[in-house]
């Protein structure tokens, strides 16, 4: 019996630790009204539902902006809008804080000017170092 004593008031203890000042942070957190600030920016978030043509024109027309800003070829353009997921105005300040050559690292991409032209000198010069 003096057993089961023992058992009983280590379980109280148990218990009293369950229920501590330890938890109720957890217990605040779960009483937290979803009113923050970045709920609400995410709530106000608008989206539009475009046609295929509307697309490829507004794809067309991000495209000509940035290019006039950033002045690269737009097939290089596109990929790199792509991988900003057409954010403009995160690729431009990307790329200008960065450079050119990181912002194509970033993205995957080789810079056209970095690759030797076939025949050439120095291709076959990086080859024998």
């Amino acid at each position: 019996m003096l057993m089961d004593e023992e058992l009983n008031d280590s379980d109280i203890s148990l218990d009293d630790s369950v229920h501590s000042g330890e938890n109720d942070e957890l217990v605040n957190l779960l009483d937290v009204p979803y009113t923050s600030t970045e709920s609400r920016e995410e709530d106000s978030l608008e989206y539009e539902i475009l046609h295929p043509n509307q697309l490829s024109q507004l794809m067309s027309d991000i495209t000509k902006e940035v290019e006039q800003i950033i002045q690269i070829a737009p097939t290089y353009l596109r990929l790199l809008l792509a991988h900003f997921k057409w954010d403009k105005d995160a690729l431009i300040e990307f790329y200008f804080e960065h450079g050119k050559a990181y912002s194509y690292a970033q993205a995957g991409i080789i810079d056209p000017m970095d690759i030797p032209e076939i025949g050439s000198k120095n291709l076959c010069e990086k080859k024998l170092k």
